[in-house]
């Protein structure tokens, strides 16, 4: 039974687990904050984190924007 994270227990990733995800580079995840094209990280002391479900809400709207041309 899938049960959804609460917002305690969610992952977060590093910049180069998110590049991954996306198949880009961390530099291309950079620029793409850096222009408000991307979801912006948390910060934790000096780290910048992603969430999980950011990461994947992202790629949904790129999928159905692109299902919608």
């Amino acid at each position: 039974m899938a049960t959804e994270l609460s917002a305690e227990q969610e992952r977060l990733l590093s910049v180069q687990e998110t590049a991954q995800r996306l198949a880009l580079s961390t530099r291309t995840i950079w620029k793409l904050c850096a222009t408000g094209n991307f979801p912006q990280p948390l910060r934790i002391g000096g780290a910048r984190r992603w969430r999980e479900s950011d990461i994947t809400a992202f790629i949904e709207d790129l999928t159905t924007a692109r299902d919608h041309r």
